[in-house]
Parts: C-alpha cells; sequence; structure tokens
C-alpha cells in the first residue's frame, strides 16, 4: 500500500469511528468523506483568521492547541508558518506522523493543561473547537498563555452554551440542558450518550474568567458565525432569539499578551503591588477595562489603562477594518 494510500485509509477510519461510532451521526459517510481531504476544510478558516490578525503572526511560531489529524498545520506550512501541532489522542497524532512524511511539519502528543514548551516561545497560539474537551479549562488556558510570547496573540474557538445547537452531535440542543437531561435526549434521538461526558459547554464570561486570571487583559469577542440551526424548521424563534440576545453560537476570542512597555505579567505585578484590581469584560458591540484602586494610586491606574488601550501590540485599527 502507497504512502498516500495508507494516509487516506487511517483517516477514514478514524473518522469513521468517530462520526459513526461515537456520535451515530445518521449521515456519517457524507462526513467521513469530506475529511479525506481535511485541507479544504481549513483553507477558508485560515483565510479568515489572516483578516483578523494579518499575516505577521502566522509567518512566526504558530502552536495549534488540539490539532487533531493536522489539517490546519498542513495549510498553516503553505502559508509560510512555522506550526507545531499538540492533541493527545494517539491515533491523531499517528496520522500527523503520516502526513509529515509528505508536508513536514512537527507534532507532539502532550495534553493542553501540561504543554512541553518553554515560556514565551509562540506568536500564535491557536485553539479551534478544542478547549471544550479538556480536562482543566483554566489550567489549559494558563498553558497556552505561558507559551505565548509578549505582544503574541491566542486565538480561541468553541461552542456557545446559549447557543440553541451542539456541533459535536449536530443537533438541536436547549442552552444549559442539564447532563442526565441530555443522555435521555440523545437515547430518544438513538445516539450513543458517552461522548456527551467529555463536553463543556463554555460560556463567554466563563472564558472571560479564565483568562482574566491569567493576566490577560485584552479580550476581543468576534461573533460573526452565523447560527447553524437558524436553517432548520424552527429558524424563527431561534432567529428571534439570536437578534435579541445578541448571543453568538461560538464563542471566538482574539486577546494579547502586553504592550509595548510591559508584558501581561508586569501588569499583574503593578496593579498587585497598589493593591488594586485590573479587569476587563466584552460585550456584542465593545470591550470594556477597568481598575479598582485607592485614590492615591489613581495616576498608577490611569497609566496602566492608558498603556492598555493606547500600546497594546494587538492591531486593533486592523482587525476592527475586517469586522
Amino acid at each position: 500500500m502507497s504512502a498516500d494510500a495508507l494516509l487516506r485509509q487511517r483517516v477514514r477510519d478514524y473518522y469513521t469511528a468517530y462520526y459513526r461510532d461515537v456520535l451515530g451521526i445518521p449521515d456519517w459517510s457524507a462526513l467521513v468523506q469530506s475529511r479525506q481531504d481535511e485541507e479544504r476544510q481549513e483553507r477558508p478558516r485560515l483565510a479568515r483568521l489572516l483578516r483578523l490578525i494579518g499575516e505577521a503572526p502566522l509567518r512566526g511560531r504558530v502552536l495549534n492547541v488540539g490539532c487533531g489529524t493536522g489539517g490546519f498545520n498542513v495549510v498553516a506550512l503553505e502559508l509560510g508558518a512555522r506550526p507545531v501541532g499538540v492533541d493527545a489522542d494517539a491515533e491523531a497524532m499517528a496520522i500527523c506522523a503520516l502526513k509529515r512524511e509528505t508536508t513536514g511539519g512537527l507534532y507532539v502528543r502532550a495534553a493542553a493543561e501540561r504543554l512541553p514548551f518553554p515560556d514565551g516561545v509562540f506568536d500564535l497560539v491557536y485553539c479551534f473547537s478544542a478547549i471544550e474537551h479538556v480536562a482543566s479549562v483554566d489550567d489549559s488556558i494558563g498553558e497556552m498563555v505561558r507559551v505565548a510570547r509578549s505582544g503574541g496573540l491566542v486565538y480561541l474557538h468553541t461552542p456557545n452554551a446559549w447557543s440553541w445547537y451542539e456541533g459535536h452531535y449536530k443537533l438541536l440542543w436547549a442552552p444549559f440542558l442539564p447532563r442526565a437531561l441530555g443522555r435521555l435526549y440523545l437515547r430518544l434521538r438513538g445516539r450513543p450518550t458517552g461522548y456527551l461526558g467529555t463536553l463543556r459547554r463554555l460560556t463567554p464570561a466563563a472564558l472571560a474568567r479564565a483568562l482574566g486570571a491569567r493576566g490577560v487583559t485584552a479580550i476581543r469577542f468576534l461573533d460573526h458565525d452565523r447560527p447553524r440551526e437558524s436553517l432548520g424548521p424552527l429558524r424563527g424563534p431561534l432567529g428571534l432569539y439570536y437578534r435579541l440576545s445578541g448571543v453568538a453560537p461560538f464563542i471566538e476570542h482574539l486577546l494579547f499578551k502586553g504592550t509595548d512597555r510591559r508584558s501581561s505579567l508586569d501588569i499583574a505585578r503593578e496593579i498587585d503591588s497598589v493593591g488594586g484590581v485590573l479587569n476587563a469584560f466584552t460585550s456584542r458591540e465593545y470591550v470594556c477595562y477597568y481598575a479598582k484602586v485607592l485614590d492615591k494610586f489613581l495616576p498608577n491606574a490611569v497609566d496602566l489603562l492608558t498603556d492598555i488601550f493606547l500600546h497594546s501590540t494587538f492591531d486593533a485599527e486592523e482587525i476592527e477594518k475586517e469586522r
């Protein structure tokens, strides 16, 4: 069997087990077929990322956390990036090893909570639809922030717990459905239930808290994904829900580490040294940074907030232009 045929067989077997056996999706064969050329699916995602952040971060060192079978890494290599893929799944890593023989690149088997890299080495940390699967969201975010360089970017994309769709099972799904009811619902739909135990449906607020705890001072929430369930028979009432609530079907965050003058650690230490609090929150239309300090430390807080607002190494103007 040729190397290409072996790779296609391994990919087919991997995604057959996932879509047919683990998730029980009726049209599993079409999804498996689409994965035979997963790089074609990844190119539009990469193009969108380029519009959001520009080429510079993608010309440097890129860490793909939860890389799966490596499709994004292959297209990032085509662009000239130096990607490293990380995933905890042994079979996914075996498939990545086969791809490496023809496309190059570096892949490492590791958990997101324990990334085997030094501090501050990546220009971009990319995590697409993986943070909802980790054992510890807080530890995983901490590791992503740690390995991003000062002035680097971290990109997170995950399903939103407020949405009415479960993107893995590809089913209409009530927000915050209790796990026991979720299992009952899946059984009624004739679906396996085991995979539900690996999922954490996250909210923007929960992610913002986890990021804030790691000293991240600028978070931009992007909400341009079209709700998938808006195409079904309930598109009328659900469309109204999304319009009135401002909820996006997926959580997409861009965040930065530091300014021209301060690293994220410098910022955290500076506000702690005066007994203050520095935080941020996002809404659909804006992001707010604020600080709480004693009156006598007001100049410190103003200088810190001004630096974050005016001298972020995150090019907000270019991102706004693309929005």
